[in-house]
């Protein structure tokens, strides 16, 4: 494939993953603030909550995707 189709494939996938989150993020909003409807103002802070958590949740998956990467790792040094 040529690397300017990569690219164009990659951005695609961005803007298609960035729509998910912005949806969710949409509902997630929606469903605090009727919860705390003092909030309704609060928009930015929800978000900074929701994002804080969204990339805490990252680090998990790849402190564990690391970890399992490491242990591959070492039992193929330990076959050789």
């Amino acid at each position: 494939m040529d690397p300017n189709d990569k690219l164009k494939v990659a951005g695609q996938q961005v803007e298609a993953v960035a729509s998910e989150l912005i949806e969710e993020f949409k509902d997630h909003y929606l469903e605090y603030v009727a919860l705390h409807p003092e909030y309704i103002e609060k928009k930015r802070d929800i978000f900074e909550g929701w994002v804080i958590q969204k990339i805490a949740g990252l680090q998990i998956a790849v402190t564990e995707l690391a970890k399992h990467a490491n242990a591959a790792i070492n039992l193929d040094n330990l076959a050789n």
